[in-house]
C-alpha cells in the first residue's frame, strides 16, 4: 500500500523527474543597479587553445537550452572564466562579474539562518531529504530589464544570459 501512494505521487509530479533543465516557478531574479552607474565593458580573455573546444561546446549548450543567447552590441559586458568541472571533460562557463554590476548593484539583504538555529528545528524529526538540484542557478529566470546587465564576452562574441 506504502508503494501505491508513491508511485501516484511520482505520476502526480512526472515533471519533477524528467530529464532536462527545471524551472523555479513565481519568481524571477532581478538585477538592481545604482541609479548614475557607468557601463562597463571589458574584452574577452584569452582561452587557452587546451580548452577552447570544450568552451565552444559549453557556450552550445547553453544557448540550445536558452541560459544565454548571442548579442552584437552591449554596453555592459564582463569576461568569462573557464572553470574545469571535476570530470575533467567540461568546462563550467563564469562570469566575473565582480568587474562590471556587482560594484555597482544592489543586492536584497536576506537574513541567512545560524546553523545551531536550523538544528533546533530539525529536533525530533524522523524523515529527512536532500535535494540536490542541478544546475541551481540556471533554473531561475532572469527579469528581461537584468538581461543588458548579465552580458558575458567570449572569444566567440557576446553572449546575453536570460537565466
Amino acid at each position: 500500500m506504502g508503494n501505491h501512494t508513491l508511485d501516484s505521487d511520482l505520476d502526480t509530479h512526472q515533471e519533477l523527474f524528467t530529464p532536462g533543465l527545471g524551472t523555479l516557478k513565481g519568481h524571477k531574479a532581478k538585477i538592481i543597479v545604482e541609479a548614475g552607474a557607468q557601463p562597463r565593458f571589458y574584452k574577452a580573455r584569452t582561452v587557452p587553445h587546451a580548452l577552447r573546444r570544450k568552451v565552444e561546446e559549453e557556450l552550445m549548450r547553453l544557448e540550445q537550452e536558452d541560459i544565454i543567447k548571442p548579442v552584437q552590441f552591449a554596453d555592459w559586458a564582463t569576461s568569462i572564466v573557464p572553470v574545469m568541472k571535476n570530470d575533467g571533460k567540461s568546462v563550467q562557463i563564469c562570469g566575473d562579474f565582480k568587474l562590471t554590476i556587482i560594484e555597482v548593484s544592489k543586492l536584497d539583504c536576506y537574513p541567512i539562518p545560524r546553523i545551531e538555529d536550523l538544528f533546533a528545528k530539525l529536533t525530533g524529526g524522523k524523515s529527512f531529504s536532500k535535494l540536490d538540484m542541478s544546475q541551481a542557478y540556471q533554473q531561475v529566470i532572469l527579469d528581461g530589464d537584468s538581461w543588458p546587465y548579465a552580458v558575458i564576452n567570449a572569444h566567440k562574441g557576446l553572449y546575453q544570459y536570460n537565466r
